[in-house]
């Protein structure tokens, strides 16, 4: 795991943290409370890189670690009331994605993953640099290595590994083929791409749209 190493991190951090933490740190909670939708659980509360863009109708709950330049869409559901979310750095959890994981295990994502929208991860380790498409479910204690890219709609059994430059396809998915040069340049491009929206402040913009017209919308 290569951006928020286990042993460099901190046990779950509680109120009484952010007050020993001083002013700035708790002044930047606040702030970040006013528009972000994020609850605490069992003592924890969710930490998010002030880098990170996360939507306004994003739901974070409990012990939730957000990296540097992550982006996470509308309606995402990122829910560590029972075990550790990890997200790593330049990872975007795309609109009405679920994430838990349960009271014997952890979620761990690493630097530069790619959740489609609409998919659900369970109590999986997800390594670097991962696209999961949009509607695929993993399941717990699944292991997914670097570099793998894993279909719309595929299921991915608990306990299932799926090794390092691989395409994973199907309900059960399995090994499709090899990853190519093109496949891995077209995820590096949409990590890219997601990295720009977080770093363009797009999660501190976000607000309800206004009515400007001052006419009717023709139709047609």
């Amino acid at each position: 795991m290569s951006t928020v190493a286990a042993d460099k991190m901190l046990d779950c951090p509680t109120r009484s943290d952010l007050r020993a933490a001083g002013p700035s740190k708790i002044e930047e909670a606040r702030s970040r409370a006013l528009y972000l939708r994020t609850y605490a659980a069992n003592g924890c509360v969710p930490i998010i890189d002030a880098s990170a863009a996360v939507h306004p109708t994003a739901v974070l709950i409990g012990d939730v670690r957000i990296g540097p330049d992550c982006w996470i869409g509308p309606n995402a559901s990122i829910r560590a009331d029972q075990g550790r979310i990890t997200i790593g750095a330049r990872t975007s959890i795309q609109d009405n994605c679920v994430l838990h994981t349960g009271p014997e295990g952890s979620l761990w994502i690493d630097e530069e993953g790619q959740i489609g929208h609409g998919a659900m991860l369970h109590g999986c380790t997800i390594g670097r640099n991962v696209l999961i498409g949009m509607g695929a479910i993993v399941m717990d204690n699944a292991f997914i290595e670097n570099d793998v890219i894993v279909a719309a709609a595929t299921l991915v059994p608990g306990k299932a590994r799926v090794p390092t430059g691989m395409l994973f396809v199907g309900s059960p998915g399995k090994v499709a083929r090899p990853l190519t040069q093109a496949d891995l340049a077209s995820k590096r491009e949409c990590t890219e791409h997601y990295v720009a929206l977080a770093r363009g402040g797009i999660g501190m913009s976000w607000a309800p749209a206004q009515i400007v017209a001052s006419s009717p919308v023709p139709v047609r």
